[in-house]
């Protein structure tokens, strides 16, 4: 193995990485195995970026509010909800264990959302999305909830999480 990598290094720098890469046809597998590698590997990056600035911008006594349910077995809810800002000042939303989420100060908060979903209709889906509202919320200190948007009644839910 040390042989044939060792060799390939002297092929290299012998003929350039340019002409030594043109001599090896590019196999399509590994194309789109290194593709799909190197888009997780973005999605995990950025998704680390954005729980550290989250972090870093963490109010004191902060609550988590996951923007779906953590069981969505009810086919009557937005598939996402969107915080636009907190208070006036973007929302620095991350991911918690999958789910989208943001902290929220304690006290009366104000934060400006939105709801999309997917709505299937012959063979076609069709993209949804509400107005952006403001909510007007009293948050307990270090409490998780849950912020969901129901279709039917066309209203955005608070709820208390119970820790799992």
């Amino acid at each position: 193995m040390e042989e044939l990598f060792g060799r390939q290094f002297e092929l290299i720098k012998e003929l350039g990485f340019t002409e030594w890469i043109s001599r090896y046809p590019v196999n399509p597998l590994s194309l789109v195995v290194f593709i799909l590698l190197a888009g997780i590997a973005v999605l995990i990056i950025n998704a680390k970026i954005k729980k550290a600035a989250a972090e870093k911008n963490k109010p004191d006594g902060a609550a988590l509010v996951l923007l779906k349910p953590r069981i969505n077995s009810n086919k009557n809810l937005a598939e996402n909800v969107r915080v636009i800002s907190i208070n006036g000042k973007k929302a620095a939303w991350f991911f918690f264990q999958t789910i989208p989420a943001v902290y929220l100060p304690p006290g009366n908060t104000c934060i400006e959302v939105y709801a999309e979903w997917a709505q299937k209709g012959g063979g076609l889906v069709k993209i949804c999305k509400t107005e952006s509202k403001t909510l007007e919320l009293t948050i307990k200190p270090e409490v998780r909830y849950s912020l969901y948007y129901e279709l039917d009644s066309s209203r955005y839910v608070l709820t208390e999480e119970e820790l799992l």
